[in-house]
């Protein structure tokens, strides 16, 4: 009679580390062997030993094997008694009549189906040869012991993204198609002259290498401006600003096709200079690029295969305008809104591209006087609106802005800010704005749209009452039919923190990126939320504490991967950084 092997799982505990059971219904012996496999990618890396269980014991009365895993926290190659959180005992058989022996086989797991992170795998066979090796022939069953990733722990060590030199980096911004394929630019200065660079990530490759795609004499007056938009094919277009020779600021644009690279460097806007420039890429890679000229918001249009538009005003009336902001849904059409001055105030206007008809239409206000949205007389204080646009691919589009009010009622005055939203539904236009939050100070929202209609709106939120602490991240989310639901913090930790960036999927999946201060220097952290778990601990994901770290950004693919940028100074530069959160 061939032994019979009994399972026993004691002393369970998994803050890191996930085991995937398979059934093991060997019999073991032998003892003593032990393996961690090699971290992958700054992911805790977990490891295992086995010792032989003598006869007697109360679970095994036959003796057996003791099977011990946990997280190897020193990187020693060897599970130490401190780090064991599980182990299992897999018991010799009662009867043992046959002379045969149960054995127990470690090795590494890589990356892959069975442990998306690596781990241990577990071989337990009947040594039937009798040669005290476990062959693979003999392997009856396998368990596996992975490395865990949660929305807390399971950030990859961070790598350089752009050049390693003593060049700085300015103005950093991230973007990416649904597909998870990514561009970073940025401006570096290198030896007095201003360059934009560039760097592409692609899914199961990593980033590629970063390339100059313009260089040339900026002056450090200017605000180096910087937009980059991927669309579904692959096709990404980077904008910025640059001083002309005649003093004017100018637009540029580079254009990346998938096979071809970078096409070359060209102005948009010379003659008549333009400032602020955004930019959106559709599934076909047609390009939409917006700037404000003087005091108006003018776009031009990039078909493959025709080029670029001439330059067209899509603002009207206007006497003052600032930071257009512009996307497009799967058929082309184009959203594009801006906050625009209006006698003492400024509100939020927007235009629309129609990709059948191939015109632009009517500029429409879409933020209504303050007596009209809550029937009191108030007094707009805000000048800077951050008004921010979004649109899924059947052209659903939610904006968002900031702002602030003050009501004056005899000697007592409030002041306040709020976050307003507006929804655009095709065939029936923009909706009725209303405030999503008022509170005492939140600023800088962002927004994304789901293919559902869904969207999320993130935004610094500056105190919390009756809580002592300083500014966090609070995130709201629209269902349709159900309207905003209720703000949630994500992250309220002491400091002050700032810069929010959003991104989602379609499967429900959220990755918020951000600044905080923590009295020293200003650092980057994250969050990250599916639907089975729900919000996870901000992690923080660069450790250099020596100086700062800023201007973060994140793309998420339809499988929750997640990849987030930012800058790092290093006391001597500063570089460009990533890190990544694999998907289990």
């Amino acid at each position: 009679m061939k032994p019979v092997a009994t399972l026993l799982f004691h002393a369970v505990r998994l803050p890191v580390v996930t085991i995937a059971f398979l059934g093991l219904a060997a019999c073991s012996g032998g003892g003593g062997s032990a393996v961690a496999p090699p971290p992958a990618g700054g992911d805790p890396s977990v490891a295992a030993r086995t010792s032989t269980i003598a006869p007697g014991d109360a679970d095994c009365p036959a003796g057996g094997v003791l099977v011990e895993t946990g997280i190897d926290e020193n990187a020693n190659g060897v599970l130490d008694d401190a780090e064991v959180d599980t182990s299992e005992k897999v018991c010799h058989g009662s009867d043992g009549a046959d002379g045969l022996d149960a054995l127990i086989a470690l090795s590494p797991e890589p990356a892959g189906d069975n442990c998306p992170g690596g781990g241990v795998r577990i071989d337990a066979g009947i040594d039937a040869d009798g040669d005290g090796s476990l062959d693979p022939a003999e392997v009856t069953q396998t368990e596996y012991v992975c490395n865990a990733r949660d929305a807390s722990g399971s950030w990859q060590e961070p790598t350089l993204a752009g050049p390693d030199n003593d060049s700085p980096v300015e103005a950093l911004w991230l973007g990416a198609n649904g597909s998870g394929t990514a561009v970073a630019v940025w401006v570096q200065e290198d030896d007095g002259l201003w360059g934009v660079w560039a760097n592409r990530y692609e899914p199961g490759a990593g980033w590629g290498g970063a390339e100059e795609i313009w260089t040339g004499p900026i002056p450090e007056r200017v605000d180096p401006r910087v937009r980059v938009a991927v669309g579904a094919d692959g096709t990404a277009v980077a904008v910025w600003n640059l001083r002309g020779e005649g003093g004017d600021l100018e637009v540029w644009t580079n254009r990346y096709e998938p096979g071809t690279g970078w096409d070359g460097a060209k102005s948009l806007a010379a003659a008549d200079g333009g400032a602020l420039p955004c930019v959106a890429v559709d599934a076909e890679g047609n390009a939409v690029v917006v700037w404000v000229v003087n005091k108006g918001v003018w776009a031009s249009r990039y078909e493959p295969g025709v080029g670029w538009s001439p330059a067209k005003e899509v603002s009207t009336g206007a006497t003052g305008v600032g930071r257009p902001q512009v996307a497009v849904d799967g058929s082309g059409n184009a959203v594009v809104v801006w906050q625009q001055e209006e006698g003492e105030d400024w509100y939020v206007w927007a235009n629309r591209y129609e990709a059948d008809a191939g015109r632009w239409g009517t500029a429409e206000r879409i933020e209504p006087e303050v007596v009209d949205m809550v029937g009191i007389d108030f007094q707009w204080l805000e000048e800077d609106l951050r008004p921010q646009v979004a649109v899924n691919t059947d052209g659903t589009a939610v904006a968002v802005w900031q702002n602030a009010y003050i009501e004056t009622t005899g000697t007592y005055t409030t002041t306040a800010a709020v976050i307003g939203a507006n929804r655009y539904e095709p065939g029936v236009g923009w909706g009725h704005a209303e405030w999503i939050v008022s509170s005492v100070d939140v600023e800088t929202p962002q927004v994304v749209v789901t293919d559902d209609g869904a969207a999320v709106v993130v935004w610094q939120h500056e105190g919390f009452p009756n809580t002592g602490l300083d500014a966090g991240v609070v995130l709201k989310r629209y269902e349709p039919d159900v309207g905003w639901g209720r703000e949630i913090p994500i992250e309220t930790g002491a400091g002050g923190s700032a810069n929010p960036r959003v991104a989602v999927n379609d499967n429900g999946n959220v990755v918020v990126v951000w600044e905080r201060f923590d009295g020293a220097r200003t650092n980057i952290y994250a969050n990250r939320y599916d639907l089975a778990s729900g919000w996870g601990m901000p992690a923080l994901l660069e450790t250099n504490n020596l100086h700062s770290a800023l201007e973060p950004a994140v793309a998420l693919d339809p499988d929750g991967n997640a990849l987030a940028v930012w800058r790092q100074d290093t006391g001597t530069s500063v570089h460009v950084w990533s890190s990544r959160w694999p998907a289990p």
